[in-house]
């Protein structure tokens, strides 16, 4: 079952995390009807979520010393909706499809260790007691189950449909797609334009032939109140219309919530359009988001101003906590590593320049739009002319491009980066589709994303899956959608781009754009 190992030290740090998110979540999910459930449906509740109606499975990890329960650490969780396993956190958990468990002779893993075919008597003993079919111990990263018989029989009748059942959204001839829209209630127009390029966009493809035969079937969501309303919104539109992923879609301001709904749900978000993406943080196994956030800008920004401070080398952040807790975080570290020495990090309500100015401090980065303005109006005192660092999305450029003082603003992506047949493209869908071009950098971002699960379905092949398109997506190196800056996925790493342009403003100077990646 579970092979190769990354080592005793990344062995058990895999172990502590699995261990601290069983203690934090549990499945919510009541057993009510599942004991009314087919043999077979009964088993993929176990598979794929580890939920029993006798709720009496178990884990046991570390060579038994560490237990918990089985809903913390489904089969799923490794070995994939399909059973074919990918490799993740510097684990490669083994294929368990029917087809490969019971082939007729005798199979190497990547560990080195051999075994001949298994049976049910065998698989139960893998399951229950960690010994493969010719008696060597699993890997310490396979758990061991304490499960009743009847649930393992239900298990084990499952299992013999892994990697021939096809998932959810998915036919012989249709393939469903989900986009999350911008909230028509704040971003009317925003909305209406993502929606008709996107529909454009597939419409096109299904023109063609769709992917190996199959139509591409949309269906849309629009989402709307506080983080948590939207997502229970989204989480609601894919119980009910199961789409086989979410493409193109907008999670601004609800980014930990969306992330939790894909983890839940085990539905891929591919490609989601933020400004914050939970990607800048850790990857999150069904989350794949396209360009550098305002961490990975905020880094680019230190990294590029360095060299460009003082003598004293003293940078305030003006941010606020909460959501831009990660951001500040990286950005702090970044910080130590090029020398600065932090002085402040104030809210855009507490900041007072006058202050940093007596301190010494010669960099600050803006990470609140509003504190722009306030520091401008202090800019006008004479003697203090501070390095101004701001992301494009917090602050209008064209501000500090009259400003007196040097100033570096990120962008994660510029029209340098669309192509001429691109630009075509998009004229021509918005142009077909009766869309409006207000908000031209989300229809690209919109169509950046449709591009890549385009190809990304194209290069999995007929034989698809949820896991298999995950997996060529993160094996897509340089992508070039025309849309947006080349896109570039790993097992660990699910943010396409972690590069911006960084444009130099400085008085009576023509503006200068550089590149920088901070990977």
């Amino acid at each position: 079952m579970t092979a190769t190992a990354a080592g005793p030290l990344r062995t058990r740090s895999m172990l502590a995390l699995l261990l601290s998110g069983a203690a934090i979540w549990l499945s919510a999910t009541g057993a009510f009807g599942i004991e009314t459930m087919p043999i077979d449906r009964r088993g993929k509740e176990i598979y794929m979520y580890g939920r029993s109606a006798s709720r009496k499975i178990t884990a046991t990890l570390d060579g038994g010393t560490s237990r918990v329960a089985a809903a913390a650490m489904p089969c799923a969780s490794c070995h994939g909706n399909d059973g074919r396993g990918r490799p993740e956190g510097g684990a490669t958990p083994s294929d368990i499809t029917f087809q490969s468990l019971r082939r007729a002779y005798r199979v190497t893993t990547a560990s080195g260790r051999v075994h001949g075919p298994y049976d049910d008597r065998t698989l139960r003993r893998a399951i229950e007691l960690g010994v493969d079919s010719s008696g060597n111990r699993l890997d310490s990263l396979m758990p061991r189950y304490s499960i009743a018989s009847n649930d393992l029989r239900a298990l084990l009748a499952y299992m013999k449909r892994l990697g021939s059942e096809l998932d959810p959204g998915l036919s012989e001839t249709r393939i469903r797609l989900g986009v999350v829209l911008p909230p028509h209630e704040t971003m009317p127009e925003a909305s209406a334009e993502t929606r008709a390029v996107v529909s454009a966009w597939f419409e096109d493809v299904n023109r063609r032939g769709g992917i190996f035969g199959r139509q591409i079937d949309l269906s849309f969501v629009d989402p709307a109140g506080s983080a948590g309303e939207r997502a229970a919104a989204v989480r609601t539109f894919a119980e009910r219309g199961t789409p086989f992923a979410f493409v193109s879609s907008f999670s601004e301001g609800a980014e930990r919530e969306l992330s939790d709904v894909a983890e839940q749900e085990r539905i891929p978000f591919l490609a989601t359009i933020t400004s914050n993406p939970r990607s800048s943080v850790a990857p999150v196994p069904y989350v794949r988001e396209l360009f550098a956030g305002l961490a990975e800008q905020s880094r680019a920004l230190v990294r590029m101003a360095g060299p460009e401070a003082g003598k004293s080398r003293k940078i305030a952040i003006v941010a606020r906590g909460g959501s831009m807790a990660d951001t500040r975080n990286a950005v702090v570290q970044e910080c130590r590593d090029s020398g600065y020495e932090l002085v402040e990090i104030v809210d855009r309500d507490a900041v007072d320049f006058a202050k940093l100015r007596r301190l010494g401090v010669d960099t600050v980065l803006i990470l609140e739009a509003d504190a722009l303005p306030k520091l401008l109006r202090d800019l006008e005192t004479p003697g203090w002319a501070p390095i101004v660092l701001a992301p494009a999305s917090l602050t209008d450029p064209s501000i500090l491009a009259g400003a007196p003082v040097r100033s570096f603003v990120s962008f994660p992506t510029l029209p340098i980066d669309y192509t001429e047949a691109s630009i075509a493209t998009h004229e021509r869908l918005a142009r077909e589709h009766h869309a409006g071009m207000t908000h031209r950098a989300t229809q690209a971002a919109a169509l950046a994303s449709a591009a890549l699960v385009t190809d990304a379905l194209t290069r999995a092949g007929r034989n698809l899956s949820r896991d298999s398109l995950l997996a060529t997506i993160d094996a897509t190196g340089g992508f070039r959608s025309g849309f947006g800056p080349p896109l570039t996925f790993r097992p660990d790493r699910h943010l396409g781009s972690t590069g911006c342009y960084i444009i130099a403003f400085e008085p009576g100077k023509p503006p200068k754009s550089v590149w920088l990646d901070v990977e």
